[in-house]
């Protein structure tokens, strides 16, 4: 599996394990798998917070969340507005409104 189609999730003062563990779960195909639950829950019940899409499909927080930034980076969902959930202040993720596809028949 190629992996030069995602970001870089790991930053230059990261250690060693966090790039040991990126090339692992996307070599593994999760980071495939998991960006694809993310995107269909988002698709499905737009304005989530990274934390309900992740009890959702069964993630961790911090899964679904490094997917979604993974998914923002790519242009496949952006950062709505924030809200109070849990008693913090929360991001909410939604598609990117596209504009609608004219097809011309000749």
């Amino acid at each position: 599996m190629s992996t030069d189609r995602y970001p870089i999730a790991v930053h230059g003062s990261d250690p060693v394990s966090s790039y040991a563990a990126e090339d692992a779960i996307t070599r593994s195909g999760q980071r495939q798998t998991h960006l694809e639950r993310v995107l269909a829950v988002v698709e499905a019940n737009p304005g989530r917070t990274a934390g309900e899409i992740a009890r959702l499909i069964g993630l961790e927080r911090i899964e679904a969340a490094r997917r979604l930034n993974d998914a923002k980076n790519m242009g496949l969902v952006i950062r709505g507005d924030a809200t109070r959930r849990d008693g913090r202040l929360q991001s909410t993720w939604n598609l990117p409104q596209r504009e609608p596809v004219q097809v011309r028949l000749l």
